[in-house]
């Protein structure tokens, strides 16, 4: 009976800890009082099932235009999907690799676990198991959001016409598992380099090198991903010495398994199934084996460790600061909110990394196109201003400056935003002008300084000169209209998980960005070709920057109230008919 009890209270004790490690993978200060956990889970479940269910549906139109005799459908189809399929597979690789990296922190128990849990009656291995319960439902639910439905979807929209219901079942299933073993593959890998890294560093520098390891993960990711259409094409399997590189490709390996999974797969293929069950198979072992010897290190380590001081501020640090504060940010207010900006960018890892993987996706895109630009035209298309080398500062300041727009709703600390609500001044307008200025300092600035030096080396000064101003005014442009209504002071609002509702206007953000650094670098090589047209449109740019300069000014003038608390959508709208006649003074 007593051991009976006992292993009954150890599976509760179990389940409970299973529940509570799964919440803290969403465990974060981005939830506002009225928000849940529910809310974030199901806008990532969605936004990420939604790329790979449009994708699918967008192919129809290609698998729908094969014009070829009956008998070579199957053949010229299924040669006409590897391309489509190694996609998949690459997209199930990264977004399920970006999961895991944002997740990093929760993948072992961290200092607060640890105070919290050692002194409890539990046993190492109940906790031990719980974590690991919790991460195998962090794996299923999210790798079944990615690849389920573009499992069930391509399949139908690929098959020729000629398949059979059981020919559609297997391959629904061969994509579902070479999908799923990539996904796999990607998170025991993220998970072996965190074990190694606990295991190799002290507590101090694991606290230092996890970030850059972080930011060094996505882009290795963002970067397979957008360069990998340049690597492949199905004339890749007639070549060995493409072959040979190709092997080094994991998504390549999983398209072998993929292949085989489906059956009569060609030759070439068979070597990279082995390679792809040869790599899931020791990147599982090798992270259960490490997983399972730092655990009890890492957390003793946790308990010992003591958190990390700021650093010291060097003398040119301090002579930086004294400098930007008599030129840039004169009032007090206005440098207090503006270093306040600036340092808890600085400090805070979760912010760095929230910003370097939106400049990641950046710096990904402008390699995938100048490597292309290359190819087919060789090196010397580097020296010459063509749209897609302009478009390079382009991106890279859409990127960063949505990104710091974004990241300015995700709050650091909520509990010390007291001192903003005890000190607010009547006049918002030192507030916002730091925001500004932040945005400049840190987004603007660096990358059209960095464009200039670097144009200029490939260009000559006067081309880099003209394209530095031409990208300085979109700057601005962009930045006051993400920064209209703005209201809040950076990183001290609690954020409503949903409001952005990226599953329906990611599509809008896509052609917003297409606008803005795809077309306006074609319209730039047009008003190069004439001086005048060039100066109509400086002339044009500040008549329109002006303008939002002073409909935001007048916004403010109005009367602006700063936004500590995000408030939810209201269920019912009401126009307040009854409070107009005394607004009107009637």
């Amino acid at each position: 009976m007593q051991n009976r009890h006992r292993l009954r209270e150890e599976a509760q004790q179990w389940k409970l800890l299973a529940r509570t490690f799964w919440e803290r993978f969403f465990d974060n200060e981005l939830v506002a009082m009225k928000g849940e956990m529910q809310h974030t889970l199901t806008q990532i479940v969605a936004l990420l099932t939604a790329v790979g269910t449009t994708i699918s549906l967008l192919l129809l139109l290609k698998y729908s235009l094969i014009l070829v005799p009956r008998s070579r459908l199957a053949e010229v189809t299924r040669v006409a999907s590897w391309a489509d399929k190694t996609f998949f597979l690459a997209y199930s690789m990264v977004a399920f690799g970006f999961l895991t990296v944002l997740c990093w922190d929760a993948l072992f128990p961290d200092r607060r676990d640890a105070m919290v849990l050692t002194p409890l009656p539990l046993k190492t291995r109940t906790v031990f198991l719980a974590k690991q319960a919790s991460l195998a439902v962090f794996l299923l639910i999210f790798a079944g959001a990615i690849n389920l439905l573009p499992a069930l979807l391509f399949p139908l929209v690929a098959s020729p016409q000629t398949a059979s219901r059981l020919g559609l079942a297997g391959q629904i299933a061969a994509h579902l598992l070479s999908t799923l073993a990539a996904s796999a593959f990607v998170f025991f890998v993220l998970l072996s380099l965190h074990g190694l890294l606990i295991s190799v560093l002290s507590h101090r520098q694991f606290r230092r090198v996890a970030a850059f390891a972080q930011l060094a993960c996505l882009f290795s990711l963002l970067a397979l991903f957008f360069l990998l259409p340049q690597m492949w094409s199905w004339r890749l399997l007639a070549d060995p010495e493409r072959m040979a590189a190709g092997r080094m490709v994991p998504p390549l390996w999983f398209l072998g398994l993929y292949e085989v999974l489906q059956g009569a797969a060609p030759p070439v293929f068979r070597p990279l199934a082995k390679r792809a069950l040869w790599a899931l198979a020791l990147a599982a072992a090798s992270a259960l084996v490490i997983y399972a010897a730092c655990y009890r290190r890492h957390v003793r380590r946790s308990l010992e460790a003591v958190e990390l001081a700021p650093e010291k501020s060097s003398r040119r640090t301090e002579w930086v600061s004294s400098l930007v504060n008599r030129l840039l940010v004169r009032r007090p207010t206005e440098r207090a909110c503006f270093h306040f900006i600036l340092k808890t960018m600085a400090r805070s890892r979760h912010h760095r990394l929230f910003l370097a993987g939106y400049l990641g996706v950046g710096l990904a895109y402008v390699a995938e196109a100048v490597v292309r630009l290359v190819i087919q035209g060789g090196p010397g298309q580097l020296f010459q201003p063509s749209p897609v080398m302009l478009a390079v500062s382009l991106v890279l300041l859409f990127f960063v400056l949505v990104g710091m727009r974004v990241l300015f709703t995700v709050p650091a600390e909520l509990h010390a935003n007291w001192i903003f609500q005890l000190t607010e001044h009547r006049d918002r307008r030192p507030y916002l002008a730091a925001v500004r200025k932040a945005v400049l300092a840190v987004g603007v600035a660096p990358l059209v300084a960095v464009g200039l030096l670097g144009y200029a080396l490939l260009w000559g000064w006067a081309p880099a000169l003209k394209h530095a101003l031409y990208c300085l005014l979109l700057a601005l442009l962009l930045m006051e209209g993400l920064l209209l209504g703005f209201r809040k002071i950076p990183f001290t609002c609690s954020y409503l998980p949903g409001k952005a509702n990226l599953k329906v206007m990611w599509p809008f953000y896509w052609v917003g960005f297409s606008l803005y650094a795809v077309s306006t670098a074609g319209l730039e090589a047009w008003l190069w070709r004439t001086p005048w047209r060039f100066a109509a449109f400086v002339v044009a740019a500040a008549a329109a920057l002006a303008v939002l300069v002073a409909l935001r000014r007048r916004r403010v003038r109005r009367g602006l109230e700063l936004v500590y608390e995000e408030a939810p959508e209201p269920t019912v709208r009401t126009l307040d008919l009854q409070e107009w006649p005394a607004a009107a003074g009637l």
